[in-house]
């Protein structure tokens, strides 16, 4: 299982056909969640990650792995990815993944 959290304005729209549409998030924030989701299935040991946007709007209080600049494809700036470990309070309490 894997969660994806990025920081960016979302666009609601409907999807599919008229007589069938339902409204949907969409755009690049779509792309980028799953991109970035790849990323922490590929790279993160904790299965755990989300965009530095994100990350750094936690005001530190998640333990934070690799870290890393990725350029995806069909994004048209390079995407700071981070793995987060676990909450800081789970540190403390010896929750730490290994």
């Amino acid at each position: 299982m894997s969660c994806d959290v990025i920081g960016r304005h979302r666009l609601l729209g409907a999807v599919g056909h008229p007589d069938y549409a339902h409204p949907d998030i969409m755009g690049e924030v779509v792309n980028l969640a799953f991109l970035t989701r790849e990323w922490v299935e590929s790279e993160a040991e904790s299965c755990i990650g989300a965009t530095a946007a994100v990350v750094d709007g936690l005001d530190g209080d998640v333990l934070i792995g690799k870290r890393e600049r990725v350029t995806f494809r069909g994004i048209d700036r390079p995407v700071e990815v981070c793995e987060i470990r676990a909450p800081k309070t789970k540190q403390k309490e010896g929750l730490t993944p290994a």
